[in-house]
């Protein structure tokens, strides 16, 4: 790629060039890759490189400024004289993630910026800025808990494999309609009775030898056939009654533990340094429906992209997982708005799965290339090489943060390509006002009860209480008075929530503005 020289560099080699560079050139061409990665080591990298450019910058600006215009001082000496008054401070450090500020002055020189240097219109950050920093603590503290995952069996919840679903009696693959998508259809069937004995062989305890024709004529005859009709039914129904039991679950479970079902695509089988990974490459939420009359469970997808399945490659630093990263991202921003992503259609997916088969390991190849039967849907053995296949697997899990980090990605480009933040935004990162809002209220203590007001009451005028009650708030959750309380005192002119912090209000303020449309 031309526009970046460095796409097949690792992140060892993009370090070692880092201190060989001297110019802003080359810094600019190191951060131009470095912005498409997202590893740990490529994010310090990042910021030390604008560190350094930052300061090469400062260092060919001409400070040309003449006394008179500076009120008797000239360059930098003005500005410093100038940041002072305003109460700016000489210097900014600049933390780096996952390394705290050290006390020692060298140690952390190359890490603070002249004040000079910054633009002034960057240093009083507006609300976009304070929004989108904001969002980014957000993502970081999803991320704290989430642990990567290395193979299925890990998640010690319901797993089955393509091979398992494939050629079973009564399920069904692919069965979408007009009016919605349904990837699995299992029947509900019901087990057949065996056949009756023979009276003669039906209370026998010990075979006598006249009776053993008749049982041997019973078994042959009758419950042969029944046993060997029976077999797949009972795998059948064994299948359904774990599927409905996960049903089940999904609808009486708590907060404390929510699960989703995810559709896999492309199993990927790898053993590299120590670990065996064992899980597909592409996720799609999907959601599992059981018919009221019929009681057939019905499987399709849901309204979420596909997610790329990255963290294990990204946790052991593996070349090539960043340029993978952004290939499935471009693909499936690609995608016709016509084409629905599907496990059965394989234009929607295969291209991704033989990117990563050539771009995470050398030797990685795509399974179905060397397949002499297509119709094998048997997962190959885990060797050291990369092997990536085209089969599925349905399995449940405890909720990921994947789909709730694209949400904020898509906030936060809404934030960024937005002239405007609607009103709750604003009133969410906006400095407090130094306005004196409370007025103290004399008590008539003759009349007051003992107890006093309620401590969590708020008193509303009749003016206030009119308007409110005029607004309408749609909420996709249950809720309560407190968080429509909430509500509109931010879209309100004097926003101030005074009352005992619980779970609910806690988690309700922080994921508010995430459902402000733009």
């Amino acid at each position: 790629m031309n526009n970046r020289p460095f796409f097949r560099s690792t992140i060892d080699q993009l370090e070692s060039l880092f201190g060989e560079a001297r110019d802003i050139e080359s810094f600019e061409k190191l951060k131009t890759e470095l912005q498409f990665r997202t590893t740990p080591r490529a994010t310090i990298l990042l910021r030390k490189v604008d560190v350094e450019i930052r300061a090469l910058v400062a260092k060919t600006q001409p400070l040309d400024r003449t006394r008179e215009e500076n009120g008797g001082a000239t360059g930098s000496t003005a500005l410093q004289d100038s940041n002072r008054a305003q109460g700016i401070p000489a210097t900014i450090q600049v933390p780096v993630l996952g390394f705290p500020i050290s006390e020692n002055k060298n140690d952390r020189k190359s890490f603070e910026i002249e004040a000079e240097t910054i633009p002034s219109d960057k240093a009083p950050p507006d609300n976009h800025s304070r929004l989108l920093d904001l969002l980014e603590y957000l993502e970081h503290l999803a991320k704290l808990d989430e642990k990567p995952v290395f193979a299925l069996r890990e998640y010690q919840q319901l797993v089955f494999s393509e091979a398992e679903l494939k050629g079973q009696i009564g399920i069904t693959h692919d069965v979408s309609t007009d009016e919605e998508q349904v990837w699995l259809r299992i029947e509900r069937l019901q087990r057949a009775d065996p056949p009756q004995p023979p009276q003669e062989i039906r209370d026998w305890i010990v075979a006598q030898p006249s009776a053993k024709s008749a049982i041997a004529n019973y078994v042959s005859a009758k419950w042969g056939p029944w046993a060997e009709a029976e077999k797949p039914r009972r795998s059948t129904i064994a299948i359904y009654d774990k599927f409905f039991s996960l049903y089940q679950s999904l609808q009486a479970e708590g907060v404390e533990r929510p699960l989703e079902i995810v559709w896999g695509i492309g199993v990927a089988r790898w053993k590299v340094r120590n670990q065996e990974i064992d899980h597909p490459l592409i996720e799609q939420l999907v959601e599992i429906d059981v018919h009221i009359d019929s009681g057939v469970i019905t499987i399709g997808p849901r309204s979420a992209m596909p997610q790329p399945a990255l963290k294990p490659y990204f946790s052991l630093e593996v070349d090539g997982v960043d340029a993978t990263l952004d290939f499935v991202k471009h693909f499936f921003e690609a995608m016709p708005a016509d084409l629905e992503f599907s496990p059965f259609q394989r234009s929607t997916f295969e291209p991704v799965l033989r990117f990563a088969a050539t771009h995470l390991d050398s030797s990685g190849r795509y399974h179905p290339d060397g397949l002499e039967d297509i119709n094998d849907r048997t997962l190959p053995a885990i060797t050291g090489s990369l092997v990536i296949t085209d089969t599925w697997a349905i399995y449940a899990r405890p909720r990921s943060v994947n789909f709730f980090i694209e949400d904020l990605d898509r906030l936060r480009k809404a934030v960024t390509n937005s002239v405007d933040l609607p009103g709750p935004c604003k009133k969410l990162v906006e400095p407090p006002s130094s306005e004196r809002t409370y007025s103290p209220t004399l008590i008539d203590v003759t009349k007051a009860t003992l107890g006093g007001p309620p401590s969590e009451s708020v008193s509303v005028t009749s003016t206030e209480a009119s308007n409110e009650s005029d607004q309408e708030f749609f909420f996709p959750k249950a809720f309560n008075a407190d968080q429509v309380a909430i509500v509109q005192r931010l879209v309100s002119k004097a926003p101030r929530v005074r009352a005992r912090p619980t779970p609910s209000r806690t988690l309700f303020v922080t994921v508010l503005p995430l459902g402000v449309r733009f």
